[in-house]
């Protein structure tokens, strides 16, 4: 318990250094297993909220909904693959090639599963990619300060846009 205690205090203090360093609206991606955790300003974000930040950028956002999509499709074959694999032990007495057909089928539903699910991971971290860069891009451009002095004979005038 201290181990997983240590390292998520650890954790907490690495994505808050990251913080610092960058604009406020940027998500932060630290790896997990199978997956990944998205952090904005220090609170874990899931996949419907990611949508909502990221429902104002196009580029992220179709990114984002293959991600929700992939998502779902996972949950799908989880749920198939565990009804057949089930239904296959059940029915492992009686009829033997009935169940190992149940069995293979259950398998593979769980294997298309997994893969749909990292499937997901990789949609993700290409959202999550693609909204900072812009992020990043429209924060840049808003620290940009222009100043410039125009002057027409006695008529002197600055000028400063932001």
């Amino acid at each position: 318990m201290a181990l997983v205690l240590g390292g998520y205090l650890l954790t907490t203090n690495s994505v808050q250094a990251q913080l610092e360093l960058s604009p406020m609206d940027t998500i932060l991606t630290q790896s997990a297993f199978l997956g990944n955790t998205f952090y904005l300003q220090g609170k874990p974000m899931d996949l419907s909220v990611m949508r909502w930040f990221m429902s104002d950028y196009p580029a992220p956002y179709q990114q984002i909904r293959m991600a929700v999509l992939t998502d779902q499709l996972s949950i799908a074959g989880y749920g198939l693959g565990g009804l057949f694999v089930f239904s296959g032990l059940f029915v492992y007495e009686d009829n033997l090639p009935l169940a190992r057909e149940l069995l293979r089928t259950g398998g593979i539903s769980i294997g298309s599963g997994l893969l749909l699910q990292f499937l997901s991971g990789i949609y993700q971290r290409k959202a999550a990619r693609l909204y900072n860069r812009e992020i990043v891009t429209a924060f840049e451009q808003k620290k940009a300060v222009s100043m410039r002095v125009e002057w027409e004979g006695a008529e002197v005038r600055l000028v400063v846009r932001w």
